[in-house]
């Protein structure tokens, strides 16, 4: 019998090699075990399947690549994923369950013509709320609550939001701390019932769809309300001894005071609990600020500037910024506000000669603010409060005058006796030595002409008999008085008087009546010369380059004549210079007398002659030590 040409189909070389056996019967897939390996792999695959949650099914996403909406769902370990619904699922989707039933997609709803629409009954008793139809027809849609899953679907229904809430959201209650819901796991804040009975719900964000429709809820602001912090009341700080701080007065829903502490200091609990004072509010009420009546103190001892404060007996103690305190003063809140002692008048610029306009009965002052533009302000001690706290005003001594810096620098500049004195020579003969100042500004004491003897005279070391005469002759002009004692005291110079209080000058300038000169822009005030007649003249501050040069303008002075003041009111001390000692005047002394006194307007010319004159008003020696 001849061998069949049919060969028998080989397997696989790999197959073979591994020893692996060809099923004879695999091409029979009705057999039972195909069948039972099938319905194993089925059972497999539906246990495998991913349990999906629809996040938000009214707003879907388009898949390009596909055609088709997906749509947000979370499955059972909290992954988020884009999958689209049944219908439109692929057959390996569908077998892996990444698919959502149509019944749940939602689309878009309808927005109702108007908030406060009037409702109809449709025929199975619900209120339905017109909207505008795709033919531009009015139709009647109930809302998303009330519709069926098929008008859901089909996106027949009024969106909710677009309608007025029928129901009122409760406020919660101020200062009731919220509770814990553990049937829910949220918080409900306590808020009063209709019948004024304390009931507990949660806020809006939190509350069933029931809830919202019968208004059981408060609203979100009014819950956060409850866990912020409280702003501190006025009162002092006591210490919670048992936490080691402190805790700070605040008000209660019902009007009592209730101590809190510090959000910096609070625990959790509390800050959760909304039971402490914010920060801000502890610096706001603790924190002194400088005040507006009074000017800042330059403390000579600690070389710094202090300011003043006003505590609320109006007492007025000056202290330090902050920066500059000492760790005891920081510690006792012994300071001031740091940026309460800026000064406004550096973001303004005052305008040079500007003319003031008289205003609401004080005057304002033309100034430039950073933009350029002209703002007219008034002095601090006219400010309104508003003004005060906006920083809307100049301080007194930001209108400077020529005069005011004419007397800062005299009394700053090094000064020098003025009289002679009396001195024994080798020949125990007494002679008057008399102050001259040479070229160099050095003060040397000589004899006049006629007590000198030869080698003095041959060395030019004398003065002319005629300038020693005090009736025919002045006193040197370039001798200066001292301005400081030995013990840190400002003196008196004898030559130039304080500057008024800006209510000083107020009042005396109101109290005038002074023409207006068209040509300069300016106010002329009335003073009494020494013959008796009457004249007006400018402040300086007004003054024109030469009226300053001839010394025509207007000075303030005291009414009654200068030394009658001075010696009803001061009297002269005794204090150390570096040659000897001296009588003075202490300059704070005559300034706060200044302050008490009359004034008066008279001319610069005037005033000068007679404080030149007065020798009563000089500094005099009492004992002179010659090195």
């Amino acid at each position: 019998m001849k061998p069949s040409i049919k060969r028998r189909k080989q397997q696989p070389r790999l197959n073979r090699l591994l020893g692996i056996k060809r099923n004879p019967k695999a091409g029979n897939i009705n057999s039972p075990e195909h069948k039972n390996r099938r319905k194993a792999r089925a059972k497999k695959v539906a246990n495998a399947k991913i349990v999906l949650r629809p996040q938000n099914p009214k707003m879907p996403i388009y898949d390009v690549l596909k055609g088709r909406n997906v749509y947000l769902t979370t499955d059972s370990n909290g992954k988020q994923r884009y999958v689209p619904k049944e219908s439109q699922a692929t057959a390996k989707e569908k077998a892996k369950g990444l698919f959502i039933k149509d019944r749940t997609v939602i689309k878009k709803g309808k927005k109702a013509l108007n908030k406060d629409a009037q409702p109809k009954l449709d025929s199975t008793g619900r209120n339905t709320y017109p909207v505008k139809g795709e033919d531009d027809t009015t139709q009647y849609l109930p809302k998303e609550s009330d519709a069926t899953q098929e008008e859901k679907n089909q996106g027949h229904y009024v969106e909710e939001s677009s309608l007025n809430s029928p129901v009122k959201a409760k406020q919660a209650s101020e200062g009731g701390l919220p509770i814990r819901d553990l049937g829910k796991g949220r918080k409900v804040y306590a808020t009063l019932s209709e019948d004024g009975d304390q009931i507990f719900l949660p806020r809006e964000r939190d509350a069933t769809p029931y809830e919202k429709r019968k208004g059981l809820f408060v609203t979100n602001e009014s819950a956060v309300m409850q866990t912020k912090g409280k702003q501190m009341a006025e009162g002092k700080p006591i210490p919670d001894l048992g936490k080691n701080r402190m805790v700070y007065p605040t008000e209660s829903t019902d009007g009592e005071v209730v101590f809190y502490p510090r959000e910096s200091e609070a625990t959790p609990n509390e800050i959760n609990s909304g039971q402490f004072v914010t920060d801000e509010s502890v610096k706001d009420q603790t924190e002194k600020k400088t005040s507006q009546k009074e000017e800042a103190k330059y403390n000579k001892d600690k070389n710094r500037f202090e300011y003043p404060y006003e505590n609320q007996e109006g007492e007025i103690t000056y202290l330090p910024k902050e920066n500059e305190a000492s760790e005891e003063e920081k510690a006792n809140g012994q300071f001031v506000n740091s940026k309460s002692t800026e000064n406004p008048a550096d973001q303004w610029t005052l305008i040079v000669n500007g003319k003031p306009k008289y205003e609401a009965d004080r005057y304002l002052y033309p100034v430039t603010e950073a933009a350029g533009n002209l703002v007219y302000l008034p002095i601090t001690t006219e400010a309104t409060q508003r003004e005060l706290e906006n920083g809307l005003y100049l301080p007194f001594e930001s209108i400077e005058t020529s005069d005011r810096i004419i007397d800062r620098v005299k009394r700053t500049q090094r000064l020098y006796p003025i009289d002679p004195i009396s001195i024994s020579d080798v020949t125990d003969r007494d002679r008057q030595l008399y102050p001259k100042t040479d070229p160099n500004d050095e003060v040397r004491y000589l004899p006049k002409a006629s007590e000198a003897t030869a080698d003095e005279i041959a060395n030019k070391q004398f003065i002319p008999d005629e300038e020693t005469d005090p009736a025919a002759a002045r006193r040197d002009p370039g001798r200066k008085p001292f301005s400081e004692a030995n013990d840190g005291t400002i003196l008196w110079d004898g030559k130039s008087l304080p500057a008024p209080t800006a209510l000083q000058q107020i009042a005396l300038l109101r109290s005038l009546k002074p023409n207006f000169d068209p040509q300069h822009g300016r106010m002329l005030y009335p003073i009494t010369n020494t013959d008796g007649t009457q004249r007006y003249i400018p402040l300086i501050e007004d003054a024109t380059v030469e009226e300053v040069m001839q010394g025509n303008y207007a000075k303030f002075t005291t009414e009654q004549p200068l030394e009658d003041v001075i010696q009803q009111h001061l009297d002269e001390q005794t204090y150390e210079v570096t040659t000897g000692k001296i009588s003075a005047i202490a300059i704070a002394d005559l300034e706060k007398v200044f302050t008490e006194v009359p004034l008066r307007l008279t001319s610069n010319t005037d005033l000068e002659e007679l404080l030149n004159n007065e020798n009563s008003l000089q500094q005099q020696w009492t004992l002179l030590t010659i090195n």
